[in-house]
This record gives C-alpha cells, structure tokens and sequence, in this order.
C-alpha cells in the first residue's frame, strides 16, 4: 500500500506541474531514495507475479489420483479415469477451502496442456476442472443466499447488462 501511495503521489506531483506549465517540484535526497526503493519492490513483485507455478506430467497424475476416491462416498459422483484406474470424483470436495479449490482448478487447466496425450484420451483433467468449478460455483451461490444477498445480486446484474 505504501508503493501505491508513493507512486500515485509522485505521478500527482508530475501531473500538477504539467497541467499548470510548471516544472515539477524538487523533491528532496530521501524521497529520491524512497521512490527508487519503491520502484524496485514494484519490479520485483511484477516479476514475481509473472512467475505461474508450473506442474510435471507426475505431478499432475499424482495429484489426480489423490483428489479422487477409489471407493464411492454415499452421496453421487462421477466416474472418471486416473492412470488407467476407474476412480470417483465427488460432487463436494470437504475440508478444502475455496483458495485451494482454486488452486485446484488453475492446476488442471494447466495439466491439460501439460499432460495432453492423456487428456486426449480420458479427459481426466477437464473433468475435475469442470467439477471443481461447479463446486466453486456452488458456494458462491450458497453465500448469496445464506446472506440473502441473492436480490441485490440481480437487481444490480440486471442494471449492469441493460
């Protein structure tokens, strides 16, 4: 927050100065320092937002053998195909908060490249993408209306999508 600050007062400063003809301020040695710093975190946390994480063809199989069940919940599930095992995918995915579901779903959308002859052949990661988001779905809708938050949501959807 105080990047931000920092830089938005010094691009205020310039556009002050421009929009009245004048030449920016001086600013003193410390706030030179303190903006170069700033300038230097700020490219650090730019490159290091560039940096995705990036998953093996093992990670991916291993990890869809270990989101999935060998012996089917009392509740529905799909049937799906994981290094030549027929396995469960469980409509509800408990114990996972909705960051790791994300995490989750980013992890199989990337697997589907990585992995692709396998995806090719048993669409295993599109499933439990698909699956995964239908629960992330599933919860927001929940938490519109265990807030009772539903109304609000369509009155203000219908106002933006006129």
């Amino acid at each position: 927050m105080k990047l931000f600050s920092a830089l938005l007062y010094a691009c205020l400063l310039s556009g002050v100065a421009v929009a009245q003809n004048k030449p920016a301020p001086k600013l003193t040695p410390e706030q030179v320092n303190l903006l170069r710093m700033q300038e230097k975190e700020l490219e650090k946390e730019v490159t290091n937002s560039k940096k995705l994480p990036t998953f093996t063809v093992q990670q991916c199989r291993s990890d869809a053998q270990e989101w999935t069940l060998k012996e089917p919940p009392p509740w529905m599930t799909t049937l799906i195909v994981v290094n030549g095992q027929v396995r469960m995918m469980s409509p509800i995915t408990p114990h996972t908060p909705i960051t790791k579901l994300l995490d989750r779903i980013y992890e199989m959308t990337v697997c589907e490249t990585v992995d692709a002859d396998f995806e090719k052949q048993f669409h295993t990661y599109s499933q439990m993408h698909k699956s995964y988001q239908q629960e992330q779905h599933s919860r927001y809708a929940l938490f519109l209306m265990k807030h009772e938050l539903i109304e609000q949501f369509l009155k203000e959807d219908a106002k933006e999508n006129e």
